[in-house]
């Protein structure tokens, strides 16, 4: 999968609200995602409240983290993954939904296992 600036999963959604993930080291290496595609993953989860309190689930739900402000934050690369491998599964509304899943949890893998520290943007 490319993940060298991938821009895939935004373009044709240009002045609506993105979601960047990006190695903090290298901003080369980043993934630009339409934010109704995090929306699709986020909403109608299976499990009770306390399943969201980890990960994206947690800041997207209670607009914490890169959320909160919309600002450039760390995230716990091993909490957003655990997190979103819950959803594996999961049927999405949008088609390319479960392309950006993919997309995302590629990414996440590879900054785990080279213990890189990863950059989110919601802008």
């Amino acid at each position: 999968m490319d993940i060298f600036n991938n821009d895939k999963f935004y373009q044709g959604f240009e002045g609506e609200p993105e979601v960047i993930f990006q190695l903090l080291d290298d901003n080369n290496i980043s993934v630009h995602v339409w934010d109704g595609y995090i929306s699709d993953m986020m909403r109608n989860q299976p499990g009770t409240d306390d399943d969201y309190r980890l990960g994206l689930s947690r800041d997207w739900n209670t607009l914490q983290g890169p959320y909160a402000d919309k600002a450039i934050n760390l995230i716990d690369v091993d909490e957003y993954y655990n997190d979103l491998i819950r959803i594996e599964n999961m049927q999405f509304e949008f088609e390319d939904t479960k392309e950006v899943y993919k997309l995302i949890m590629f990414f996440l893998k590879l900054a785990k296992d080279n213990n890189q520290k990863v950059e989110m943007i919601v802008d």
